[in-house]
């Protein structure tokens, strides 16, 4: 087999946390997708998912890897055809950001291809292709989670339409606490449970806390960041969907988490703590709430991820 003309990696996303709806997104130091591209001889693109593809959209017009990738090549009248191969670790349908990975690793991918072959291509173009792919999938930019994927760390959307994006370095160490009660809760009930109106107080009330968030987080102040992490929106309405919800959130807080929230659309919860061993503390409250509603979870603990950049050498190098 050919070497691939381009290799993309993106991580998995804990999104939403506390007030910040679609505004905070952060990239978490685990493994995450990775896509390869190679050449072929036919016009077409094919799609191959490897791994955890139980959900995973296999058509290229409905999977957010192909279509991000398909977006920053078309413009440019490249003839080749491309065969994508698709590793997918981010777990699908939890929350964790499984659709702007794989919209990530395709943008990326495409810009990479352009450059191995000689092609301009503007660093601007590769979010507004991830968030176009991210919408006609799931319906929303979510400018925040792709963002996150793309340049790791943490993201905030100040924009959808047009995306654009906010790069943060939290000034506080932060461990991040995932836990998965298995119950089932679809993209479709989610959104479905939202609010469709919000009353301007509470909407200003959002406002102030996840700015609140936002400014703790770039200043260390880790008061700040426990006191503005509150949700009067998302947690209020989906929360019944996810039994257990309710007293994790209580467990959570008493066993020492700077911020917890539903991630995502779910059910995947995050914590965020400031230490390894608040993160297990929590870890261990979480689940036993959980438990004690005959809800089974998965856990694991992640920091951070780094911020990354695009550069290449010889067309395929990762970040």
């Amino acid at each position: 087999m050919r070497e691939p003309v381009a290799i993309a990696s993106a991580p998995p996303i804990a999104s939403d946390i506390g007030p910040a709806l679609e505004v905070l997104a952060l990239a978490m130091d685990r493994p995450g997708d990775v896509l390869h591209v190679y050449p072929t001889e036919g016009p077409t693109l094919s799609l191959e998912v490897l791994g955890d593809n139980d959900q995973v959209e296999l058509d290229p017009k409905q999977n957010t890897a192909a279509l991000a990738f398909q977006t920053l090549i078309e413009p440019h009248d490249v003839r080749p055809g491309w065969r994508l191969v698709l590793h997918k670790r981010v777990p699908t349908g939890v929350g964790l950001g499984s659709s702007a990975a794989s919209a990530a690793v395709g943008a990326v991918a495409g810009y990479r291809t352009l450059l191995s072959l000689g092609r301009d291509c503007e660093t601007t173009s590769i979010l507004a292709a991830a968030a176009k792919a991210e919408e006609t999938v799931t319906g929303f930019p979510h400018a925040h989670a792709v963002g996150a994927a793309l340049w790791g760390g943490c993201c905030v959307a100040y924009s959808q339409h047009p995306a654009a994006i906010a790069y943060l370095t939290p000034q506080i160490d932060l461990r991040v606490c995932v836990v998965v009660p298995r119950v089932k809760l679809s993209r479709k009930t989610y959104r479905s449970a939202l609010p469709g109106q919000v009353h301007l107080m509470k909407h200003a009330r959002h406002a102030g806390l996840t700015a609140g968030l936002v400014f703790g987080l770039a200043t260390g102040d880790v008061l700040l960041v426990r006191r503005s992490a509150r949700d009067h929106i998302v947690a209020p309405a989906v929360g019944p969907f996810i039994p257990g919800y309710f007293p994790a959130a209580k467990a959570a807080e008493e066993a020492g988490a700077l911020a917890f929230s539903i991630s995502g659309s779910g059910p995947a919860v995050v914590a965020l703590c400031g230490s390894i061993d608040d993160a297990m503390a929590v870890e261990q409250a979480v689940t036993e709430a959980f438990n004690a509603h005959s809800i089974a979870t998965t856990s694991f603990f992640a920091g951070v991820g780094r911020k990354r950049r695009f550069e290449v050498t010889r067309g395929y190098s990762t970040p």
